[in-house]
Parts: structure tokens; sequence; C-alpha cells
């Protein structure tokens, strides 16, 4: 495998970027165990090509070619040349923001797109994927981020500012909650961790959404913003949910085997279980499950679940067991 025409970049650094390798070697002969015969197919080519101008835009190459591998072969040899027209690599030599009046340049994420090294697109989007989650956290829910880029005539250097459009600092008013004819109202509102005053984001509320789900107790959640009038600097929220089964009773009936000395033993088996999900509308759960068999497999399983540990939104679940009483044995 060559590459002709790299200046700049080593052919030990395209080498790594492939997925075909020379022949011999580790990777020949791990191939040889899977029946993976020794040529290249054009795919391999087409997807190696493609990733050797990633690989050159990655490092400031805007305008880097590969052209169609050209495949030859020595012998019982063959050699794969990538040839390679890398163009005029684009250094930064400078990175701002622009248009950040609420926040200061202090405060705000650290950019990767540093001066002196290359003019990385990949490295520009995570700048501005981070500008704009800090600012949709803080409640500008509005906010724009755009990369301009000042290149350079001759394309060897260039200048990015990230200008940042902020929008107005949106609060949450009203938490409305909406649905719940068993649940507590407190309970949802301690659940989805949205108070009013808070920063209003689309990303709390998701997390609201998904902390509800956790519970275990509603068949579906939504939770949507709602304009407050002319308001342009907060909006309500409101937390619909559709609550689920309560108590839910089950039972099953098999069948148990032991080997006692050289007999194989086959009884019957009896499972029993009630559950309630939300105890007094709290979101606490308490579960009771009965196993018993004649070959003396009888146990009864409590189970026990606290939504919230003190002030901390953290829960808690615990498990006991012990024999089933001979008394309910007695009938299997």
């Amino acid at each position: 495998m060559t590459f002709t025409g790299n200046a700049k970049e080593s052919n030990k650094a395209l080498a790594n970027v492939v997925t075909i390798s020379p022949g011999g070697g580790i990777l020949s002969f791990i191939g040889s165990l899977f029946g993976r015969g020794k040529g290249v197919t054009a795919a391999q080519l087409s997807s190696d090509r493609d990733a050797l101008e990633s690989f050159y835009r990655l490092n400031g190459f805007s305008e880097a070619k590969v052209g169609t591998p050209v495949v030859s072969t020595s012998g019982d040899k063959m050699i794969v040349d990538f040839p390679i027209t890398e163009g005029t690599q684009t250094l930064v030599t400078a990175v701002g923001i622009e248009g950040n009046e609420q926040v200061t340049g202090k405060k705000l994420p650290a950019l990767q797109l540093r001066p002196g090294h290359p003019l990385n697109p990949q490295l520009e989007r995570a700048d501005t994927v981070a500008l704009q989650t800090y600012y949709a956290d803080r409640g500008n829910a509005e906010v724009q981020v755009k990369a301009r880029e000042e290149v350079s005539a001759d394309k060897t250097t260039a200048k990015v500012a990230y200008v940042i459009a902020e929008g107005p600092k949106i609060e949450v008013g009203d938490v409305v909650v909406r649905g719940n004819t068993y649940t507590n109202t407190s309970v949802v509102r301690r659940k989805a961790q949205i108070e009013k005053g808070d920063p209003f984001s689309y990303t709390t509320l998701l997390e609201a959404q998904r902390n509800l789900y956790r519970l275990g107790i509603f068949q579906r959640v939504d939770v949507q913003p709602e304009q407050t009038g002319t308001a342009l600097g907060s909006r309500n929220v409101a937390i619909a949910v559709e609550e689920g089964k309560d108590l839910t009773v089950s039972g099953s009936v098999g069948i148990a085997s032991a080997v006692e000395g050289s007999n194989k033993k086959v009884t019957p088996r009896v499972a029993a279980s009630i559950a309630h999900r939300n105890l007094f509308g709290t979101g606490r759960y308490l579960g009771l499950e009965l196993i018993g068999a004649q070959n003396d497999q009888n146990e009864v399983f409590l189970t026990y679940r606290e939504p919230f540990i003190g002030k901390y939104d953290v829960p808690l679940r615990s498990i006991a067991d012990c024999p089933l009483p001979d008394a309910l044995v007695h009938p299997l």
C-alpha cells in the first residue's frame, strides 16, 4: 500500500486511517482463520478513499482530493496506491465570540478550536453545539449560534468568530399538573424537579418526563411549555399524566424437580403475588410474593420501595424473604 502526492501528511499517519493493510503479519493470519481472501474489494477501497479525504478535512485541508485507488500486481503481490492532491492547509490564527451580552466570556464553555491549529470543521461544530447548550440550559431557549469564518485569499490562515444571538432569558412560570386522579400532586412536582423561577429549557422538560416515567406508576407523561400571555420572559409548564393500574394480582402454577438419591422427584409449584405500585398516592411500592412447593422450596418475599430518601430524590428498595408458614404449605 502506497500514497503519492502527500507532502505534508506522512505515510504512517495515512496508513493508520485506511482499513486495508499490507500482506502478512497478524492481520493476514487472522484473516486466514476466518477464510478471508488476500484481495481487497471495491467497497473497501471506496471506504478508505472517503476516510482519507475526511482525515484531510479535519486537518485543515478543505480542498484535499483523493483519487481512485490504483491497483497493480507484481508477481504474487498486489499494490494499492492512493493518489492524493493535498491542496493548501488552513491554520486558525484567531478565535473569538461575538454577541455575548448576558454572559461574560469567562463563563462560557472553553472552545476546542484554537489558534495555531488546523481549521477543523468537527471542532467548530462541537464549539457551536456547546455554546447553544450552555445558553439553552440557562434559559435562553431561543438562542442561535453561528460560526463565521474569514479565510485569507491564499487559504493558509483563517479567523473564526462564533456569533451569538442570545434572545431573551426565559424563566419557568406556573407549573400545572393535570390528570393525576390518585397520585398526590406534590409527588409529581417533586419528581419532575421543575419549580417556578427556574431557568426554562427544553432539556429540563425532557428530564422531567423521564423522571416521572421512572416512578413506574404512569402510562403516559407529557411535559410541555405554555405561553404566558404576551410575556416573553416567562413560560408556564404543563405536566399531563395518565395513571396506570395501582394494584396488580398474579399467579402461576408449574412443576419443580429435585433429585433425592438416585430418584428424580417432580412436584407441583405454585406462586402468587400482589403488589400496589402507588400506596396512598405517594409513589411508594409494596409487593408480596408467595412461592410454595412440596420439596421444601417454600418462601415469602416482601418488597418495599420508597421513591425519596428524605429531601433527596434517591429511591430506596428493600427486600425481605422468609420460609412460607406451614399452615400455607400444608394444602400443597
